[in-house]
């Protein structure tokens, strides 16, 4: 399944893609290409600012990266009512580990007690937790989601410097890595 770029819903059918990324409406679209300015971008400085993270050091426990963006997911049921997320992280592969191991046991706990929810999708999310355990992140290539949440970063630091008049136009001379502190520079 394909998720909006701006807002991480998911898209059944359909969308708006612009470039690389899919929105799923023209709201969508509009917050992130008019408002934020997300085109207007260059992507080396999206990459510099993405490699920085994956090569930082862990936001969460400050150990060594690589650091990329992990998801680790739970549910918990009782009769008919179920209650189900998506944790989304930046962090390092122990606390990626960490996530995954503890909402293993929470959905394997607490994910059962309901039906028709929680009896369908407590082993899908077993399983897609175990999958987050086992699954080693590549040491030299950060992942797409990290190249977006740059490039957000990147708009939103525009966006606050200058306001939504001049967030694709302005030119951002220093902007801050949230996790390293590293200057980079932006201009367009």
């Amino acid at each position: 399944m394909k998720a909006c770029s701006y807002c991480k819903n998911t898209i059944v059918l359909g969308g708006k893609k612009v470039g690389k990324r899919l929105y799923c409406g023209e709201n969508c679209r509009h917050a992130a290409v008019d408002v934020l300015g997300l085109d207007a971008i260059p992507e080396d400085l999206v990459n510099d600012l993405a490699s920085s993270i994956h090569k930082g050091s862990c936001p969460k426990c400050g150990g060594d990266g690589p650091v990329d963006i992990h998801e680790s997911y739970r549910v918990a049921s009782a009769f008919l009512f179920s209650f189900f997320n998506t944790k989304t992280e930046v962090c390092c592969r122990k606390c990626s580990f960490k996530n995954s191991f503890w909402d293993f046991i929470y959905t394997f706990t607490l994910g059962w007690w309901g039906f028709p929810i929680g009896v369908i999708l407590t082993p899908i999310l077993l399983l897609r937790n175990m999958i987050g355990m086992l699954q080693l992140p590549k040491e030299d290539e950060y992942s797409n989601a990290l190249h977006e949440k740059a490039c957000f970063d990147l708009a939103n630091a525009r966006l606050e410097k200058h306001g939504a008049a001049h967030a694709s136009a302005a030119t951002v001379s220093e902007v801050r890595s949230p996790q390293r502190g590293d200057k980079l520079e932006l201009s367009t």
